[in-house]
């Protein structure tokens, strides 16, 4: 397939120590690269603390509203609120007047834009709900300013909430030109918001993420000393709670630990199991290892039957390593999504609107947990879940070749976009 010369710019909203993110950014790049004479520039949010994992793949900016200098809490809103306003204005100038003074970094990045032909915004969840919409929607709207394509790939969006907020992303994202979506919850939001532009119900990028090889596999079992013996294998993955709180109350996020505990002791005294506890991001900002820590810890007598797999993995280490579980228990969406690629068996703990979404679409709303279980309620599935595992193991299969072809559908509608010719 021949392509024209691209400029791609991919504006991310990822953090690379995040596996989840760490996936998609990597499919990506490697899938644009593939388009013949294209160059990829990125902009992310955390360019510093992301540059060594992007610079291996192409040169990289902070984001227009890149945040990592605005992430101290003891920084007041009022003024990064101003900070904001004045950018926009900057922005908005300088899309109008060509010598407008603004400093040389943001100047190149605005000049990166304007030399584009197309513009990918990816990301997770980040537009609707309790998000901030203004910096992903203003740098939306700059683009199309400047006359570029722009796509809107592969995203969660949530119901707006407000009235200002509902309107400002209703007027922009009817000025792009393509959004794909990667569950079905979305699609619905896009519909009651009206918006008509081009969209497309496609699947997670981390659907294409690959394995290891089996002689890395081996070498990585050999490592972690996970064998082929009798007990039973279960995954389990949990979130830092502290990102729990833009999404739960206080009482449930408690009420969450405290009944993932209970659960686990419950199932470690009814079956020969080996709980192996998965963290998904770990920074910072944001560390996985304290609540799986504090799991195991609080495990007693049956702590020496949790593994915590805390070493720095590769999305390609860390899917290999799920898909030798017997099932699998998830919080975060991609770990979820490494598990049913892997057709593991598994149980999703709602969180979050994109973890129900993705359920739905492989027909297992029967294995996702409201997030306000009770310990009695997950020890229930698990069990349940380990007496069917070959049932439930042919029943992704029969859907995980569809998400794969259209998690891949989301580059072919990239071609479509720049009408590339065969």
């Amino acid at each position: 397939m021949n392509s024209p010369d691209l400029k791609i710019i991919l504006n991310t909203a990822y953090r690379m120590s995040n596996l989840g993110d760490a996936a998609i950014t990597k499919i990506m790049i490697e899938k644009l690269n593939k388009f013949s004479k294209s160059k990829i520039s990125i902009f992310c949010y955390n360019p510093s603390s992301d540059f060594d994992f992007f610079s291996k793949y192409s040169n990289v900016y902070g984001d227009l509203y890149s945040i990592e200098n605005e992430l101290n809490p003891s920084v007041p809103k009022f003024l990064i609120a101003i900070k904001f306003i004045i950018k926009t204005l900057s922005y908005l100038a300088w899309s109008k007047l060509k010598n407008f003074p603004i400093n040389f970094k943001t100047k190149e990045k605005i000049k990166l834009l304007k030399q584009s032909n197309l513009i990918i915004y990816a990301g997770g969840g980040y537009i609707g709900g309790s998000n901030n919409p203004f910096p992903t929607i203003f740098t939306l709207y700059l683009s199309k300013i400047f006359g570029k394509k722009v796509y809107l790939s592969g995203v969660t969006i949530e119901p707006p909430k407000g009235f200002f907020s509902k309107h400002l992303i209703y007027s922009v994202l009817n000025r792009i030109d393509l959004i794909t979506v990667r569950e079905p919850i979305s699609m619905k939001v896009l519909n009651e918001l009206k918006i008509r532009t081009k969209k497309v119900l496609t699947a997670d990028y981390v659907f294409l993420q690959k394995c290891l090889n089996e002689n890395e596999t081996a070498d990585l079992f050999q490592r972690l000393l996970i064998s082929k013996d009798s007990s039973i294998k279960i995954g389990l993955n949990l979130m830092e709670l502290n990102t729990l709180k833009a999404h739960h109350t206080s009482d449930k996020i408690n009420s969450y630990e405290n009944s993932i505990i209970k659960a686990m002791e419950l199932i470690l005294k009814k079956t020969n199991c080996i709980i192996y506890l998965f963290p998904f991001q770990i920074d910072k900002k944001v560390n996985d290892l304290t609540i799986c820590e504090n799991v195991k810890n609080n495990l007693g007598l049956f702590s020496n039957r949790i593994k915590i797999i805390n070493e720095n993995f590769s999305p390609e280490q860390m899917k290999t390593i799920i898909g030798f579980m017997d099932i699998f228990i998830g919080t975060r969406f991609h770990s979820l999504v490494f598990a049913l690629s892997q057709k593991v068996p598994t149980i999703a703990i709602g969180y979050h609107q994109k973890c129900i979404g993705l359920m739905q679409m492989i027909n297992l709303e029967k294995w996702l947990l409201d997030f306000s279980f009770d310990e009695k309620e997950l020890a229930e599935k698990v069990l349940e879940l380990l007496d069917n595992r070959e049932k439930i193991i042919m029943k992704i299969s029969e859907k995980i070749p569809e998400l794969e072809m259209n998690a891949q559908r989301n580059f072919e509608l990239i071609h479509e976009l720049i009408q590339v010719k065969n």
